[in-house]
């Protein structure tokens, strides 16, 4: 007699390539996979009950393993795949611009001096990728339950307007049938209050000592920007919520910030490539620099209680790896990063920090 097991039903998220693991017992002839239902036509690696399924599209999908024995006669077994969408949104910090090497930026996304600057080193591209606990490796360029609309620059304004041509605005990227979304990831509100304008002009210092300092030339616009700051982000969280294509169960992970000095310098911070001949970042700028990323994440947080979606703290996700941290660990950001945009901007090792983050406060809850 001849027993068959489909596996369990499930839910994925992100995933086209799911491992399905059916179990038969007794003296099959042959075993076949089917797809009873589903939103497209899937496609199997191969009939043995331990196979893989790619999916063409989010959606509800019941597949069908049955066995045949020498006599003739099939049992089968059914099991429900329920496939979701990861959408990827937010600013920079988000896309990875200054992550790796412009030959790691998604085809199309990258100018010289503009592009959203989607990076495969990026943590949406990580997190993607550890997702697949179970699961063959993602694509982190053609899977379509991975959808990667952070861009570079973006501020809240971006997630209901166009950022500029060609750049749709954010929640176009939530698009799409009614529960197809389990999850979402964000970061937004650095360039609200003006952090792409700090970096440049705090990684030019380097060149010249004759310009005021980080804290003087920036604290009056940036303290003016988080007063204002919470609605805009409490109805940019709101907005995300309300798209249609969020599954039941779906969610919303909004990052902070993290900071880049540590919490106190005895000395300046050398800037240049020059090191200790260049120009320096003095200890009261980093330390502004630091209450600054504190007051956004406070504000940040806010929002995101004030919206019912969950905050992902960052903070201290650089804790050790600081630039001119005491620790004397390679730094997780870069002061002045290549392209020059991504200056103040993590790298590789940073946005592991960041998937790490992420990873720690999604993946326990068994998704």
């Amino acid at each position: 007699m001849v027993t068959v097991q489909a596996g369990r039903s499930r839910t994925v998220v992100g995933l086209s390539a799911v491992a399905l693991h059916g179990r038969v017992t007794g003296p099959a002839a042959s075993t076949a996979w089917t797809m009873l239902s589903g939103p497209a036509p899937a496609r199997f690696a191969g009939d043995a009950p331990d196979t893989t399924v790619t999916l063409p599209a989010p959606g509800n999908y019941v597949f069908q393993l049955t066995a045949t024995d020498r006599s003739g006669r099939s049992r089968s077994s059914r099991t429900r795949l329920t496939a979701l969408r990861y959408v990827a949104l937010g600013d920079s910090y988000s896309s990875g611009d200054g992550a790796g090497p412009v030959a790691d930026y998604l085809p199309g996304s990258y100018r010289p001096f503009g592009g959203c600057r989607r990076s495969t080193d990026a943590y949406p591209a990580l997190v993607h990728a550890a997702l697949a606990t179970k699961d063959p490796p993602p694509s982190a360029t053609s899977d379509p339950l991975f959808t990667f609309g952070a861009c570079a620059g973006a501020r809240t304004r971006d997630f209901s307007t166009s950022q500029g041509p060609g750049t749709p605005p954010q929640d176009t990227y939530l698009d799409g049938s009614a529960d197809t979304v389990g999850l979402v990831t964000l970061t937004v509100g650095g360039n609200d209050i003006g952090f792409a304008d700090i970096a440049v002009y705090c990684a030019a210092l380097h060149v010249t000592t004759l310009l005021p300092s980080c804290r003087d030339h920036s604290a009056p616009a940036v303290g003016a920007a988080l007063n204002t700051l919470q609605p805009q982000l409490t109805a940019t969280y709101r907005a995300v919520r309300r798209a249609r294509s969020l599954a039941p169960g779906a969610r919303i992970l909004v990052l902070g910030y993290p900071r880049l000095f540590p919490d106190a310098l005895d000395a300046p911070c050398p800037v240049s490539v020059l090191g200790k001949l260049g120009v320096r970042i003095q200890p009261a700028d980093a330390a502004w620099f630091n209450q600054t990323v504190h007051d956004l994440d406070n504000t940040i947080r806010a929002a995101a209680r004030a919206a019912g979606v969950t905050y992902v703290d960052t903070e201290n996700a650089f804790a050790g790896h600081e630039f001119c941290s005491s620790t004397g660990s390679p730094p997780d950001v870069d002061l002045l990063g290549t392209p020059f945009s991504a200056a103040f901007h993590p790298n590789g090792q940073g946005q592991r920090a960041l998937a790490t983050a992420i990873t720690a406060a999604y993946l326990p809850t068994g998704r």
